[in-house]
């Protein structure tokens, strides 16, 4: 079974448990199916620690921090 990154990464956000949501953006239905059907396999733990050493604790676009966002 081959399972898409964008998958394998929410499914590791569902196994952090560490507060982290995954919100994956898609206009494609059959992407959006694909990466809700993350429930069909397990993540090793060696592949759960590949995953959160990919965190790096920097935002990809300053204007989406938190933090500083203009309500």
């Amino acid at each position: 079974m081959t399972k898409k990154p964008s998958a394998i990464v929410i499914r590791g956000c569902w196994y952090s448990r560490i507060g982290l949501i995954a919100i994956p953006r898609c206009d494609n239905p059959d992407y959006t199916t694909e990466n809700l059907q993350i429930f069909d396999f397990e993540l090793t733990p060696a592949e759960m620690a590949i995953i959160s050493g990919l965190n790096r604790n920097e935002r990809t676009y300053e204007k989406n921090d938190p933090d500083n966002f203009p309500w």
